[in-house]
């Protein structure tokens, strides 16, 4: 996209419409971009070096990383459906029951067990209640969590399909310009910015449909994400 900005640039200097200075600044975006890209390229090999590592793997070996995405609308879910298959498989909550359990127990032994404890019977009820108090609430919270992020993932949808519907103007308002350019009645400027145009409109939907896959993953695994635990 920067540089479909510079060759844009580049035919506004041609024609008079900007400064040096401006195409300058252009050229610099893209070396810029270039640099960034770089240094990510270098970021992942070295976390892939030291995922290797860990797991013991032949470091000469490990694959490089694909980009890949797949879009697919998410369809209609049954929200409670989804709640009540989480609440009974989420890693957390399992962890929140096995202290209420725990804290239970304490009570129920008590007296065999904890005769000289400096922690009072009253305390052991407190932690008991406490635990309840936990597990309920993040129950509550994971429900909650789970119809949120499903309505995120709609609205993602919706602002793609507008996009979608925009790429499409788009693409008419180009070749339009392009049949007048190519009949000498617009200049290459007006060709090039509607084209540039274009590609912003093809980076939001990428940016919009990494973001659909990215809450699309935390939805179906909720505890990738577990914002609805209680802190």
């Amino acid at each position: 996209f920067k540089q479909r900005a510079l060759n844009l640039a580049k035919t506004q200097y041609e024609e008079g419409a900007i400064a040096l200075n401006a195409l300058t600044i252009a050229e610099n975006d893209v070396k810029t971009a270039q640099s960034n890209i770089s240094s990510i390229e270098t970021e992942i090999e070295g976390l892939n070096i030291a995922l290797y590592g860990s797991l013991q793997y032949d470091l000469g070996k490990y694959k490089e990383p694909e980009f890949k995405l797949e879009y697919k609308a998410i369809g209609s879910v049954n929200l409670d459906d989804k709640y009540r298959h989480e609440v009974n498989n989420d890693p957390y909550i399992w962890y929140l029951e096995h202290n209420k359990r725990n804290a239970k127990f304490n009570i129920d032994t008590y007296e065999f067990n904890n005769p000289m404890s400096e922690k009072s019977y009253d305390m052991s009820i407190l932690s008991l209640k406490s635990a309840a108090l936990n597990l309920q609430n993040t129950k509550a919270n994971l429900k909650t969590t789970i119809y949120s992020r499903y309505n995120s993932i709609i609205q993602l949808e919706n602002n793609i399909d507008k996009l979608y519907e925009s790429l499409d103007e788009m693409r008419d308002t180009v070749d339009n310009l392009r049949t007048q350019y190519e009949y000498g009645a617009i200049s290459k400027y007006n060709l090039e910015k509607a084209r540039e145009n274009e590609s912003s409109i093809k980076g939001n939907i990428l940016k919009l449909k990494v973001q659909h896959e990215q809450m699309r993953e935390i939805f179906e695994k909720p505890y990738l994400a577990p914002e609805y635990m209680v802190s």
